[in-house]
């Protein structure tokens, strides 16, 4: 199958950049099965995986450029990374929390002092 996508990168109300992607799958499932909606809906719920947590988890504490690969040690990151995104939720919600998570970098940067 045959996904394109179009996107829109938002920021404070203004579309800032948009791309056009064209994504394509491979299943198992015969016509009977799934038709063409269904598929759209398996597709739309693989991304939203990765469009959730996953892309907040990279965005915000840039975990695909981890260096451990030890399976306890990166299983740890992992539950405090999760940690850290369950206590940033929910102070956000609770009176004057903060809305948005600042970005690594950026975290980085101004503990440098750049």
């Amino acid at each position: 199958m045959r996904i394109h996508c179009h996107t829109q990168e938002v920021r404070q109300g203004k579309v800032i950049k948009e791309t056009d992607d064209t994504r394509f799958a491979v299943t198992s499932y015969w016509s009977e099965e799934a038709d063409p909606d269904r598929l759209l809906e398996l597709g739309r719920g693989h991304w939203s995986i990765e469009n959730g947590q996953y892309y907040r988890r990279d965005r915000t504490q840039d975990e695909d450029r981890c260096p451990v690969r030890e399976t306890t040690t990166a299983r740890n990151l992992s539950l405090f990374r999760s940690l850290a995104i369950f206590l940033f939720k929910r102070q956000s919600q609770g009176r004057g929390g903060k809305k948005r998570c600042p970005t690594l970098s950026a975290t980085f940067t101004a503990s440098l002092g750049g």
